[in-house]
C-alpha cells in the first residue's frame, strides 16, 4: 500500500467522531462533494443531527442525498466523503426487502475504481452485542462484511474511537497529501490568455516555509510502474525513452499505473516595463490551446540594478518574492493543478549562467548559448558583452555570500526568486512542475540548496540544446523527454512537448497488464 492519499475508510461507534475526523481530512481540498446516504425524514431530532453536520462543513462543499444511490457517483471528479455507509446498506435493504440480500460487489468495485480523493464512514458494529431481531442481525452481518471488504481496496483505514484515531492501515495523509487532486479521466478546458495576476502585493502571506516537513515520491511506485510497462499489452519493445517518464510520474502520483495530468497550469513570469512581446499573443497562448493548459500570466515589477555594480534586489526584496512564488504555487495548487510549468518571457540566460557557474564551477562564457540576430545571423558582439556582464558580475561578489538567497540578491531578481518560490511551495504539495530554460533549472538549483527534495518534483520535457539547462539538469538528475532542441521560449518549449508526455501516461494507465498495481492489493 502506498502512502499516496487516496481511498479512506474511517470506522467507529455511536457518537465517537467519526464524521468530524472524516471531514477534516478533506479540510482544503478545492472541491468536495459530500454524498449523504441518511434518508429524509419528519424527525426534529434527525433534522437537528443533520444542521449540525451541515454547520462543520465549508460552505464551498456540495452536499446531495443519495440514498442507497451511490456506486454510480463514485466516479465524479471531486472529492467525495460519504457519510454513511450504514445508512446505505439500511437504503438498500428497504429497496429489496429485509428477507431479500444486498449485493456488495458494485460498491466495493466502484471504491476500488476510484482514483481520487474518497472517504468512507462506516459505523464499527463488531463490537456490539448481538443483535435481537433477526433484522438487526442480518443488518449487523452484512455491514461487518462490507467494512471488512472495503478496508482490502481502500488505502487506509481509520478506527476513531472516543474522538480519537487509530491508524488500522496506512499513515494519517499530511497536509500536502491531502490535497491530491482526482486521478480520474482528464478533463480538458481550453486555455485562458490574457488572465494575470498581479504580483506585486500579496493579501494574505503563505505559511513560514519548513523544508524538513518536505515529501518525496513513493520509489517503490515508481519502480514498480516501470516493472509494470514491461508487461503492457502492445506489438512492439514499448514506450522506449518515454517509459521513464511514465515511471517518474509513479513515484510523484504513488501509483504503479499514473495517469495524465489533469489541470496543468503555465506560470508565465513577465517584468513590466521590459521591452518584450505581449504576454497574451503569439506562440504562449496558441500551444497552452493546444495542450489544454490553462495559462496565468504574472507581471512583475523589474528591477533597474546593474548587477556588474549593485546587488539586484535587497534581502527583503528577496523574501518577498520567494514568497509570491509560494502564493502563487499554493493558490494553483488548491484551484485543482496537479502539474505545473514555468515559463518567463525575460531572456534569463546571463544572470542564469552566473549563478549555475558559481554553483557548478563551469566556466560562465560555456554557459552562454549562442545570440542570433532576427534575421537568423548569429551575433557575436552581443554574446560577448553577455560574458562581460556575467564575469563583471561574479568578479564583484566573489568575496559574498553563497547561499541560494544571498544569490538572487546579488545576481538573480525578481523573476528568479519567484520562480524559485513556485517550485518550493509546489513541491512542498507533493505537485511536479516542469522546468523549461535557463531560468526554470536555475531556480531549480537554488530550491534544491534550500531543500534537497524539490529536485525530485521536477520535470524536463526538453533542453532546447541550451547549454545552462544541459548542465543544470544533469546536475539536477533531470533527463528529457525529447531532445529536438526546440527554440520556442522558456515555457512554450515544455507545451510543444507535454502533448506526447501526456499520450505516454495514458497509454500506460489504459493498456492492460499482467502486474497489478501496488495500490490495489
Amino acid at each position: 500500500m502506498t502512502e499516496a492519499f487516496g481511498r479512506v475508510l474511517v470506522l467507529g461507534g455511536i457518537r465517537s467522531g467519526k464524521s468530524e475526523y472524516a471531514e477534516a481530512l478533506l479540510t482544503g481540498a478545492p472541491r468536495v462533494t459530500y454524498l449523504a446516504t441518511g434518508p429524509s425524514r419528519d424527525d426534529d431530532a434527525w433534522a437537528e443531527r443533520v444542521k449540525a453536520h451541515l454547520a462543520r462543513r465549508p460552505e464551498h462543499w456540495t452536499t446531495e442525498e443519495v440514498g442507497g444511490a451511490l456506486t454510480d457517483r463514485l466516479t465524479d471528479e471531486a472529492a467525495l466523503l460519504v457519510d454513511d455507509l450504514g445508512g446505505w446498506l439500511t437504503a438498500a435493504y428497504d429497496a429489496v426487502g429485509w428477507e431479500g440480500q444486498v449485493d456488495p460487489d458494485p460498491l466495493v468495485a466502484a471504491v476500488a475504481a476510484r482514483r481520487g480523493p474518497l472517504v468512507l464512514v462506516s459505523p464499527e458494529v463488531g463490537l456490539t452485542v448481538v443483535q435481537a431481531t433477526e433484522s438487526g442481525r442480518r443488518f449487523t452481518d452484512s455491514l461487518g462484511i462490507l467494512n471488512r471488504r472495503l478496508a482490502e481496496v481502500c488505502d487506509g483505514v481509520v478506527l476513531v474511537v472516543a474522538g480519537t484515531p487509530v491508524w488500522l492501515k496506512g499513515t494519517p495523509p499530511d497536509r500536502a497529501t491531502l490535497h491530491r487532486r482526482s486521478r480520474t479521466a482528464p478533463v480538458r478546458t481550453r486555455a485562458t490568455p490574457g488572465v494575470v495576476v498581479s504580483g506585486v502585493e500579496l493579501t494574505e502571506l503563505p505559511d513560514p516555509f519548513d523544508p524538513t516537513t518536505m515529501g518525496m515520491p513513493d520509489e517503490d511506485a515508481r519502480e514498480a510502474a516501470r516493472d509494470r510497462l514491461a508487461t503492457l499489452d502492445v506489438a512492439g519493445p514499448g514506450l522506449g525513452g518515454l517509459a521513464e517518464t511514465v515511471a517518474v510520474a509513479g513515484g510523484q502520483q504513488g501509483t504503479t499505473a499514473p495517469v495524465e495530468y489533469t489541470d496543468v497550469r503555465l506560470v508565465l513570469l513577465n517584468s513590466v516595463g521590459d521591452d518584450r512581446p505581449a504576454a497574451g499573443e503569439g506562440v504562449y497562448p496558441l500551444l497552452a490551446d493546444r495542450a489544454g493548459v490553462r495559462l496565468e500570466i504574472v507581471e512583475l515589477a523589474a528591477e533597474e540594478a546593474d548587477p556588474v555594480h549593485a546587488d539586484v534586489l535587497t534581502a527583503k526584496e528577496v523574501s518577498a518574492a520567494i514568497d509570491r512564488g509560494r502564493a502563487l504555487a499554493e493558490r494553483a495548487v488548491d484551484g485543482g493543478a496537479d502539474l505545473l510549468v514555468l515559463g518567463t518571457l525575460a531572456d534569463a540566460g546571463t544572470p542564469a549562467a552566473a549563478i549555475v557557474s558559481l554553483l557548478t564551477g563551469a566556466e560562465p562564457p560555456a554557459l552562454l548559448a549562442r545570440v542570433a540576430t532576427a534575421d537568423g545571423h548569429v551575433d557575436d558582439n552581443t554574446w560577448m558583452a553577455r560574458a562581460a556582464t556575467a564575469r563583471d558580475s561574479l568578479r564583484r561578489i566573489r568575496a559574498a555570500a553563497r547561499d541560494p538567497r544571498s544569490l538572487l540578491a546579488s545576481l538573480g531578481g525578481t523573476e528568479l526568486a519567484v520562480a524559485t518560490g513556485v517550485i518550493l511551495a509546489a513541491a512542498a504539495r507533493r505537485t511536479p512542475v516542469v522546468i523549461d530554460g535557463p531560468l526554470g533549472v536555475t531556480a531549480g538549483l537554488l530550491a534544491r540548496d534550500i531543500a534537497g527534495q524539490t529536485r525530485h518534483w521536477l520535470l524536463l520535457l526538453d533542453h532546447g540544446g541550451h547549454p545552462t539547462v544541459k548542465l543544470g539538469a544533469d546536475v539536477l538528475g533531470l533527463y528529457p523527454v525529447l531532445d529536438l532542441k526546440l527554440g520556442l521560449g522558456e515555457g512554450a518549449n515544455a507545451l510543444a512537448a507535454l502533448p506526447l508526455a501526456q499520450t505516454a501516461l495514458a497509454l500506460g494507465a489504459a493498456l492492460t497488464s499482467d502486474v497489478e498495481p501496488a495500490d490495489e492489493d
